[in-house]
């Protein structure tokens, strides 16, 4: 890993939140040294307790959130959020509003608050909230909560992350018939009922109740059903004890590790899904047989099952016949690249001719832009080259991308 890299995870060791702020944006961006990141700091997570908050839009997550968080900073304990914000589809924009309604804690140095746009992603959360947990963890906060984005019935993926879920409901916000729907009402480990001083609040508990009974006999831990209003606190007490009952009942027996480890299997199948995915992206980059099978079953020629085996095939011989000599191949560009960036550097320290120096920076931008083509994707040779070269691009005087 460079230098700086090395900095900011000693920093993050040391408590400094600026590192952890900075390593979090490195991994949302896809940093080409992320995999080193999450790989150096893994050994220092798992401390932390995890908890998800979920619910449908306008339950109250983020207030209910601010609220536990002011009641565990009273105990003492340190708080680390990520607040997980829709993304919209169309300007790829995102408000990252949860905040707003957690001020109380903006000065707070025991709170981390981290906002993320879910940029595309299904599930209720952003694709990189695990590993943003994961360094928050690392950092030393005694809990993590995350909210997730406002949910329907079938956006789970904080069951994966998280040891307590909580999901959160508020009166009027269906018939009965909405709580035995299949998904978010079955990840539960606690039901939140928020905004209790409204009418039809035990009603709502009620029909909980009717629909944990139905399963009765399924699971060893019943989801207790919490009444609580943000407004005055009323119920947070009754909240944070079932929050504590939870996680004895998680330590007991081995619970705690065996779903700990049932998430770690999850996550690596995820990476491989990742990688392979990126692997396929590349064939159908440039041209080659991945992309003319697809493109026939564009036209027709091929139905899409048959297209979909051939290039699978087709990536499994790839890297297993090519993929070293390319690699290898991608390897000496880079090394060219790297030699023409130190020239260039010390051109520059020597206030050398202006015509050398124009030659070495259009060397260097020529080489990384052939790496950027020839190997596409997070964390490989064109995304290191462009980390290089941006320098080069940003402090030079030279203008011979221009016509890039």
């Amino acid at each position: 890993m460079t230098d700086g890299m090395n900095e900011l995870l000693e920093g993050l060791q040391k408590g400094n939140i600026r590192s952890l702020a900075r390593l979090i944006s490195k991994i949302e961006n896809d940093d080409p040294q992320k995999d080193e990141i999450l790989k150096t700091i893994y050994k220092s997570t798992g401390k932390a307790r995890i908890i998800g908050v979920t619910g449908s839009p306008g339950a109250g997550k983020s207030s209910l959130v601010d609220s536990i968080t002011a009641y565990l900073r009273k105990k003492g304990d340190t708080v680390g959020i990520i607040a997980v914000d829709p993304t919209s589809p169309f300007s790829g924009g995102a408000l990252l509003g949860d905040r707003i309604r957690m001020q109380q804690h903006a000065v707070d140095r025991g709170v981390y608050i981290r906002s993320m746009g879910t940029r595309g992603s299904l599930g209720g959360l952003a694709r990189t909230t695990k590993e943003a947990v994961k360094l928050v963890d690392a950092f030393g906060y005694d809990w993590v909560i995350i909210e997730t984005v406002g949910v329907g019935q079938a956006e789970l993926d904080v069951m994966h992350v998280a040891d307590t879920t909580l999901v959160v409901m508020n009166p009027g916000a269906g018939d009965s018939i909405q709580t035995i729907k299949a998904g978010i009402m079955e990840i539960a480990d606690i039901f939140v009922v928020n905004k209790c001083d409204l009418p039809g609040a035990d009603r709502v508990v009620a029909e909980i109740g009717q629909m944990l009974d139905l399963q009765k006999g399924h699971t060893e831990w019943r989801p207790p059903v919490v009444k609580v209003s943000t407004l005055d606190d009323r119920g947070l007490n009754d909240l944070m004890d079932s929050i504590e009952a939870h996680w004895g009942y998680l330590k007991a027996d081995g619970r705690l590790e065996k779903n700990r480890g049932s998430m770690a299997r999850k996550e690596t199948l995820e990476i491989v899904d990742y990688r392979w995915r990126g692997m396929v992206d590349r064939h159908l980059h440039y041209a080659g047989q991945a992309s003319e099978i697809i493109n026939m079953a564009a036209s027709g020629i091929k139905d899409p099952y048959t297209a979909a085996g051939e290039i699978l095939s087709q990536v499994l011989a790839d890297s297993g016949q090519g993929e070293d000599s390319t690699a290898e191949k991608g390897g000496d560009i880079m090394a060219i690249l790297e030699s023409a960036l130190q020239e260039l550097n010390g051109v520059e320290e020597k206030g050398g001719m202006s015509e050398y120096r124009s030659y070495l920076h259009g060397q260097a931008y020529g080489l990384a832009t052939a790496l950027k083509v020839l190997f596409p994707g997070p964390g490989n040779y064109g995304e290191k080259a462009a980390m290089a070269v941006r320098p080069v691009i940003t402090e030079h005087s030279c203008h011979c991308g221009d016509d890039h």
